[in-house]
Parts: structure tokens; sequence; C-alpha cells
């Protein structure tokens, strides 16, 4: 009875660790907040005091910014699952006013495909042999006195 008593308080004590978890990963402004961002009129200081830095900036073009977030929910120990994702770009014109915002979903997202092929590099590909016998000589060479 004490081994049937000790499982089940093990049981309910192991059972929360497989749990579904939610992880928010990046920045997702809200709706609302989007709403009060007026092109024509809302200034690069404005959107930052209301939805915070961006997560990314454009490489080329600094007057484009991008917010990128994702919500995952991870189950123990698998790989965690998005639940949904969100990229907002917003474009700036030279006047520091907002000129674009764009939100894509988890519909603009595609899946990349990895290559595990090897990229060929240049140079020699020695023996074995080589290895072992290419060195002898090379070091702790006693020097002649001149």
């Amino acid at each position: 009875m004490k081994i049937f008593t000790l499982f089940i308080i093990l049981t309910f004590a192991i059972l929360p660790a497989c749990s579904a978890r939610q992880e928010v990963r990046g920045n997702t402004p809200k709706q609302y907040l989007l709403d009060q961002i007026t092109p024509g009129k809302t200034t690069r200081q404005e959107v930052i005091k209301l939805i915070g830095t961006p997560t990314a900036v454009a490489s080329f073009n600094q007057d484009q910014w991008y917010y990128i977030g994702q919500y995952r929910t991870r189950w123990a120990f698998f790989d965690s699952d998005v639940e949904d994702f969100s990229l907002v770009t917003i474009k700036f014109a030279k006047n520091n006013l907002v000129e674009m915002i764009k939100r894509d979903d988890k519909s603009a997202l595609s899946e990349v495909e990895f290559n595990n092929k090897i990229t060929p590099t240049e140079g020699t590909d020695p023996s074995v042999l080589k290895q072992l016998l290419g060195n002898i000589g090379k070091f702790n060479q006693q020097s002649q006195p001149k």
C-alpha cells in the first residue's frame, strides 16, 4: 500500500513537468497600439514611445523597421511549435514621419529546406603516409654556428 501511495505522489509531482509552456519571442505590438500610428503624422520617437524599439532595422535602409514576434508552445522536452507569428514593417519617409505600416502573419512564412551537401574547398588532400612522414626534419633543427 505504501508503494502505491508513493507512486501516486510521484506521478502527481512529475506530471506538471509535461504540461505545455507558452513562450513569447520577440516584440509583437498589439493592434490597438498600431492603430494609433498614423502615416504622415507619427514620428520615429512617437513610434518608439508607443511600441518600443524595433526587433531589427533593414541593413541597407535605416528607414525601415521590423517588429518580429512569435508565440510558441513547448510540451516537456519536445521541440516547440509556432502557434502565432507576427511581422510588422514600418517604413519612414526622409522627414522622419511614418510612411507605411504593414502587418504579416503566419501565412507569410515559408519553409526553407536545408542542404546537406559539403562546400568544396581548394587545397591538397594529403594521404595518411604524407601526414605521418611529412613533418620529419621540419622541427627541432639544431642551428649551425656561422
